[in-house]
């Protein structure tokens, strides 16, 4: 019992491994309820931001407000954009539920909800070049940044480019194996891929180009092995 002990030191949220006594702590925590910030790992806090976010939109429905506060996601996006730009102290404290996530949401609430409307006013060869023209500045954002914590203007134009352009082609793959990988796997490859990037990134010195389709295709990889074990254990 003494010799597990010299592995486990104590703090005021008891007995814990050292690894995670060194995360989880009362800052950590701190941090996690009030701007998602995950103590195990960064990218993580995307699934505390959603669920903060879905819980707003279902209390905005109850109350029968959703219509009125989805106006104002722009305006919460571009506060968003605005610290990210003018570096306003410390950016997890504002890339949260409330500026990100929540407006994302709702501007794909919205997008949905007018699809048809919004696909009347669309003119294919103008949508068609206007998205392969933001692509392009994508890039060049990247070539002059060379920097991806700060998100790309270009970049907030051409999401929702993309999604009109999927609501446009709703039925391009369905039915084939690319809508069962889009449908079953792309939370596991969200949640692994950083740990697949660091044991790569510490042992293999290949391109990072390459490395970064590695990090992709690895986890999906085995995602779909699991995915494809599950099949056969419930039809058998």
């Amino acid at each position: 019992m003494e010799g597990k002990r010299e592995h486990l030191i104590e703090n005021k949220l008891g007995w814990m491994p050292v690894g995670l006594s060194k995360m989880i702590t009362e800052e950590s925590l701190v941090n996690l309820y009030l701007y998602n910030q995950s103590p195990v790992a960064g990218h993580l806090w995307f699934l505390g931001s959603l669920f903060y976010a879905l819980v707003m939109m279902l209390v905005f429905v109850r109350l029968k407000i959703d219509r009125n506060v989805m106006a104002y996601a722009p305006l919460l996006l571009g506060i968003y954009l605005f610290f990210s730009y003018t570096g306003g102290g410390e950016a997890f404290k504002y890339r949260n539920a409330l500026f990100v996530t929540l407006p994302y949401f709702m501007m794909g609430c919205l997008i949905r909800k007018h699809k048809e409307t919004i696909a009347s006013y669309i003119k294919p060869n103008v949508f068609n070049t206007t998205t392969v023209i933001f692509a392009i500045l994508v890039v060049v954002e990247y070539m002059l940044r060379r920097n991806i914590r700060v998100p790309y203007l270009s970049i907030e134009v051409l999401i929702y480019l993309i999604v009109i352009t999927c609501l446009r082609y709703s039925d391009v793959g369905k039915g084939t194996v690319l809508e069962w990988l889009g449908s079953k796997c792309t939370l596991f490859v969200y949640i692994v891929h950083i740990g697949v990037l660091w044991i790569i990134g510490r042992n293999i010195t290949w391109p990072p180009a390459l490395i970064t389709v590695l990090v992709f295709v690895i986890p999906l990889g085995a995602a779909a092995v699991i995915e494809g074990m599950k099949v056969r254990l419930n039809t058998n």
